[in-house]
């Protein structure tokens, strides 16, 4: 699936600012599991081809876009992904990660019948 969106980013039918289908949609259209689809979106997350936006959605990256003009080649011109930005999707991850098993432990427990902690 990640090769499949990766292609579609490289030869431009989803564009720099064009949203990633979202994993159901992903689901639905290819007849794969979730994660499956959740899974492919984050390693193209980790090579930096798109960005999620929190609750937004997933969209493709812009990694030559430069507010001075044309993308050109530069030694002194950052390009994406940086190291620093690749630890940072890392990290959202790991808590987007943490938060929804904390929330499924609280449906878990609300269905249980279990008073919420204090």
């Amino acid at each position: 699936m990640a090769d499949v969106l990766r292609q579609q980013i490289l030869t431009g039918q989803l564009g720099p600012g064009d949203q990633v289908p979202p994993s159901r949609v992903l689901e639905e259209d290819y007849g794969i599991a979730n994660m499956t689809a959740r899974a492919a979106v984050k390693v193209l997350r980790d090579e930096g081809l798109v960005h999620a936006v929190h609750g937004l959605g997933t969209f493709v990256t812009n990694p030559l876009s430069d507010a001075t003009g044309p993308a050109t080649a530069s030694a002194d011109r950052p390009h994406m992904p940086t190291e620093e930005y690749t630890e940072l999707v890392r990290r959202i991850d790991q808590l987007t990660e943490a938060q929804d098993t904390l929330l499924r432990l609280l449906a878990q427990a609300a269905r249980l019948g279990c008073p919420p902690a204090a």
